[in-house]
């Protein structure tokens, strides 16, 4: 088996999409393990002609989070290669074949990613983000979010399984935290071509800006103790900024129209995260008045006539 494909399901919406981009690949040698997640739709119902037909590999677990059902798939995993694949997403026809290819082609390379097309709820194509091709190095992964989902890349598990996985303690971020532990041990290789089709939706992961910028930073922060020290200045800015005009700057804007409504729950969390960005920011004058205009009211940003 060259090629083990790992599903987290939970919601039945868009599944079976997911299920035939896989089914429909050029490249046949791998086996789809699917993780239900605690799902409270009888998934097992919908799947069981896949898993009588012995298509797919079905595995059931209490609700734990997308992170603990990819570790759980992981666990079950015989492929030299791990494909991901979200349960709203979807792969283009040619997506196993090129990337194993480039794979076995480059053997220094420990994952690959590919480009994305971010697709609106009816599979219709509302944007898209051609990445620049060579190697995506650790220095990278804090200017810039370069690996939207998992579901763009594929990974030697040799490597994904030295470093055990996901994190599953960080929400949201626990695959920015293996990248970035995977640029040090390995190259990341970006190839300019389409790999993932990436639903764009209100469920998704990071319209939840106040968790998802806590435990960016979270991640971000684990690993600049890791980084040279001379150079953990300037990267500390590059996160910054990368993050602020991510989630950074949403997560401002909703702790303003709490206190206005005078919500005080979640306080320490919201003044938390701008912490984090205002120190990140200091070193760059032009960065932190950015960030301080956005945390100012809006009458004190206003030019006098």
């Amino acid at each position: 088996m060259k090629v083990s494909v790992i599903i987290p399901a939970y919601k039945p919406g868009h599944l079976a999409e997911a299920l035939e981009s896989v089914f429909a690949q050029s490249y046949t040698d791998y086996e789809l393990i699917v993780v239900n997640d605690g799902s409270p739709c009888d998934l097992r119902n919908l799947l069981e002609p896949f898993i009588q037909s012995g298509r797919i590999t079905y595995i059931e677990q209490e609700n734990r989070g997308t992170a603990a059902a990819r570790n759980r798939g992981l666990a079950e995993a015989k492929g030299e290669f791990i494909a991901l694949l979200d349960d709203d997403d979807y792969w283009p026809a040619d997506k196993l074949e090129w990337q194993v290819r480039h794979l076995e082609e480059h053997p220094d390379a420990g994952v690959i990613v590919g480009d994305v097309d971010w697709v609106d709820d009816a599979g219709k194509i509302i944007n898209q983000t051609p990445l620049r091709e060579g190697p995506l190095t650790f220095e990278n992964l804090f200017a810039k979010g370069y690996i939207t989902s998992p579901g763009q890349t594929l990974i030697r598990r040799t490597f994904i399984s030295k470093r055990h996985g996901f994190d599953e303690t960080i929400w949201g971020a626990d695959d920015l935290d293996l990248w970035l532990s995977l640029a040090r041990s390995t190259r990341i290789m970006i190839v300019s071509r389409l790999a993932l089709y990436y639903r764009l939706h209100e469920s998704n992961a990071s319209h939840n800006s106040l968790a998802m910028c806590l435990n960016i930073q979270r991640s971000l922060q684990k690993h600049l103790r890791l980084a040279d020290a001379r150079a953990r200045t300037g990267l500390r800015v590059k996160a910054t900024r990368w993050l602020f005009g991510y989630v950074g700057g949403i997560a401002i804007r909703e702790w303003k129209a709490r206190v206005q409504r005078r919500q005080w729950s979640n306080s320490g969390k919201y003044i938390k995260a701008i912490g984090w960005m205002l120190r990140g920011a200091l070193p760059e004058p032009a960065l932190l008045a950015s960030v301080c205009r956005e945390i100012l009211p809006a009458r004190c940003t206003m030019r006098h006539k």
